[in-house]
């Protein structure tokens, strides 16, 4: 293998503000760093400003199997998706609701292609507009889910509880 050299004066260190009941790590956000909270709260911690939205939290982060829902992903110019078991929003780079849409989430939100998907309580998987949150697409599926729906360049995979495994072209 080949070894790499990593310049570790160009690191920023930077003490963030303690978050009560933190649902996660801090995540990487490309103007910053955001944190979730059981409590509800969704933070962008960011050079200059930072800000807090509040969100259905405490059970409403989980999802009955016991998995985080409430796992915050962001898309290319930096919009955040969050998906609760009762809703998916979303917010600008500013904290800004863009929209948000009730829904039986039963898996966290991903984003691929300017399209956002989870699967639902019926259980069936769903491509979401992530400009408006509209369902575009929804494919019913054969069982629940197992694991996180993997996104992988353009293909889309699911295991399922009754070891079929869901795999597809992403639009």
């Amino acid at each position: 293998g080949q070894m790499q050299r990593v310049d570790l004066t160009t690191w920023k260190s930077r003490r963030l503000p303690p978050v009560q009941h933190p649902l996660l790590s801090p995540q990487a956000h490309p103007n910053g760093v955001m944190e979730v909270s059981a409590d509800g709260l969704l933070t962008l911690i960011r050079e200059g400003s930072s800000w807090v939205q509040r969100f259905t939290g405490q059970g409403n982060c989980y999802c009955r199997a016991g998995e985080i829902l409430a796992r915050p992903c962001v898309d290319d110019v930096g919009n955040i998706y969050l998906a609760t078991r009762l809703a998916v929003m979303s917010w600008d780079v500013n904290g800004k609701l863009r929209w948000s849409k009730a829904l039986s989430c039963s898996s966290p939100v991903r984003w691929h292609q300017q399209s956002c998907y989870l699967v639902d309580g019926s259980p069936a998987l769903l491509r979401m507009s992530d400009q408006t949150g509209a369902i575009v697409e929804r494919i019913p599926l054969s069982a629940r889910p197992t694991g996180p729906l993997a996104i992988e360049k353009q293909l889309l995979a699911l295991a399922l509880a009754n070891v079929e495994v869901l795999v597809r072209s992403a639009p």
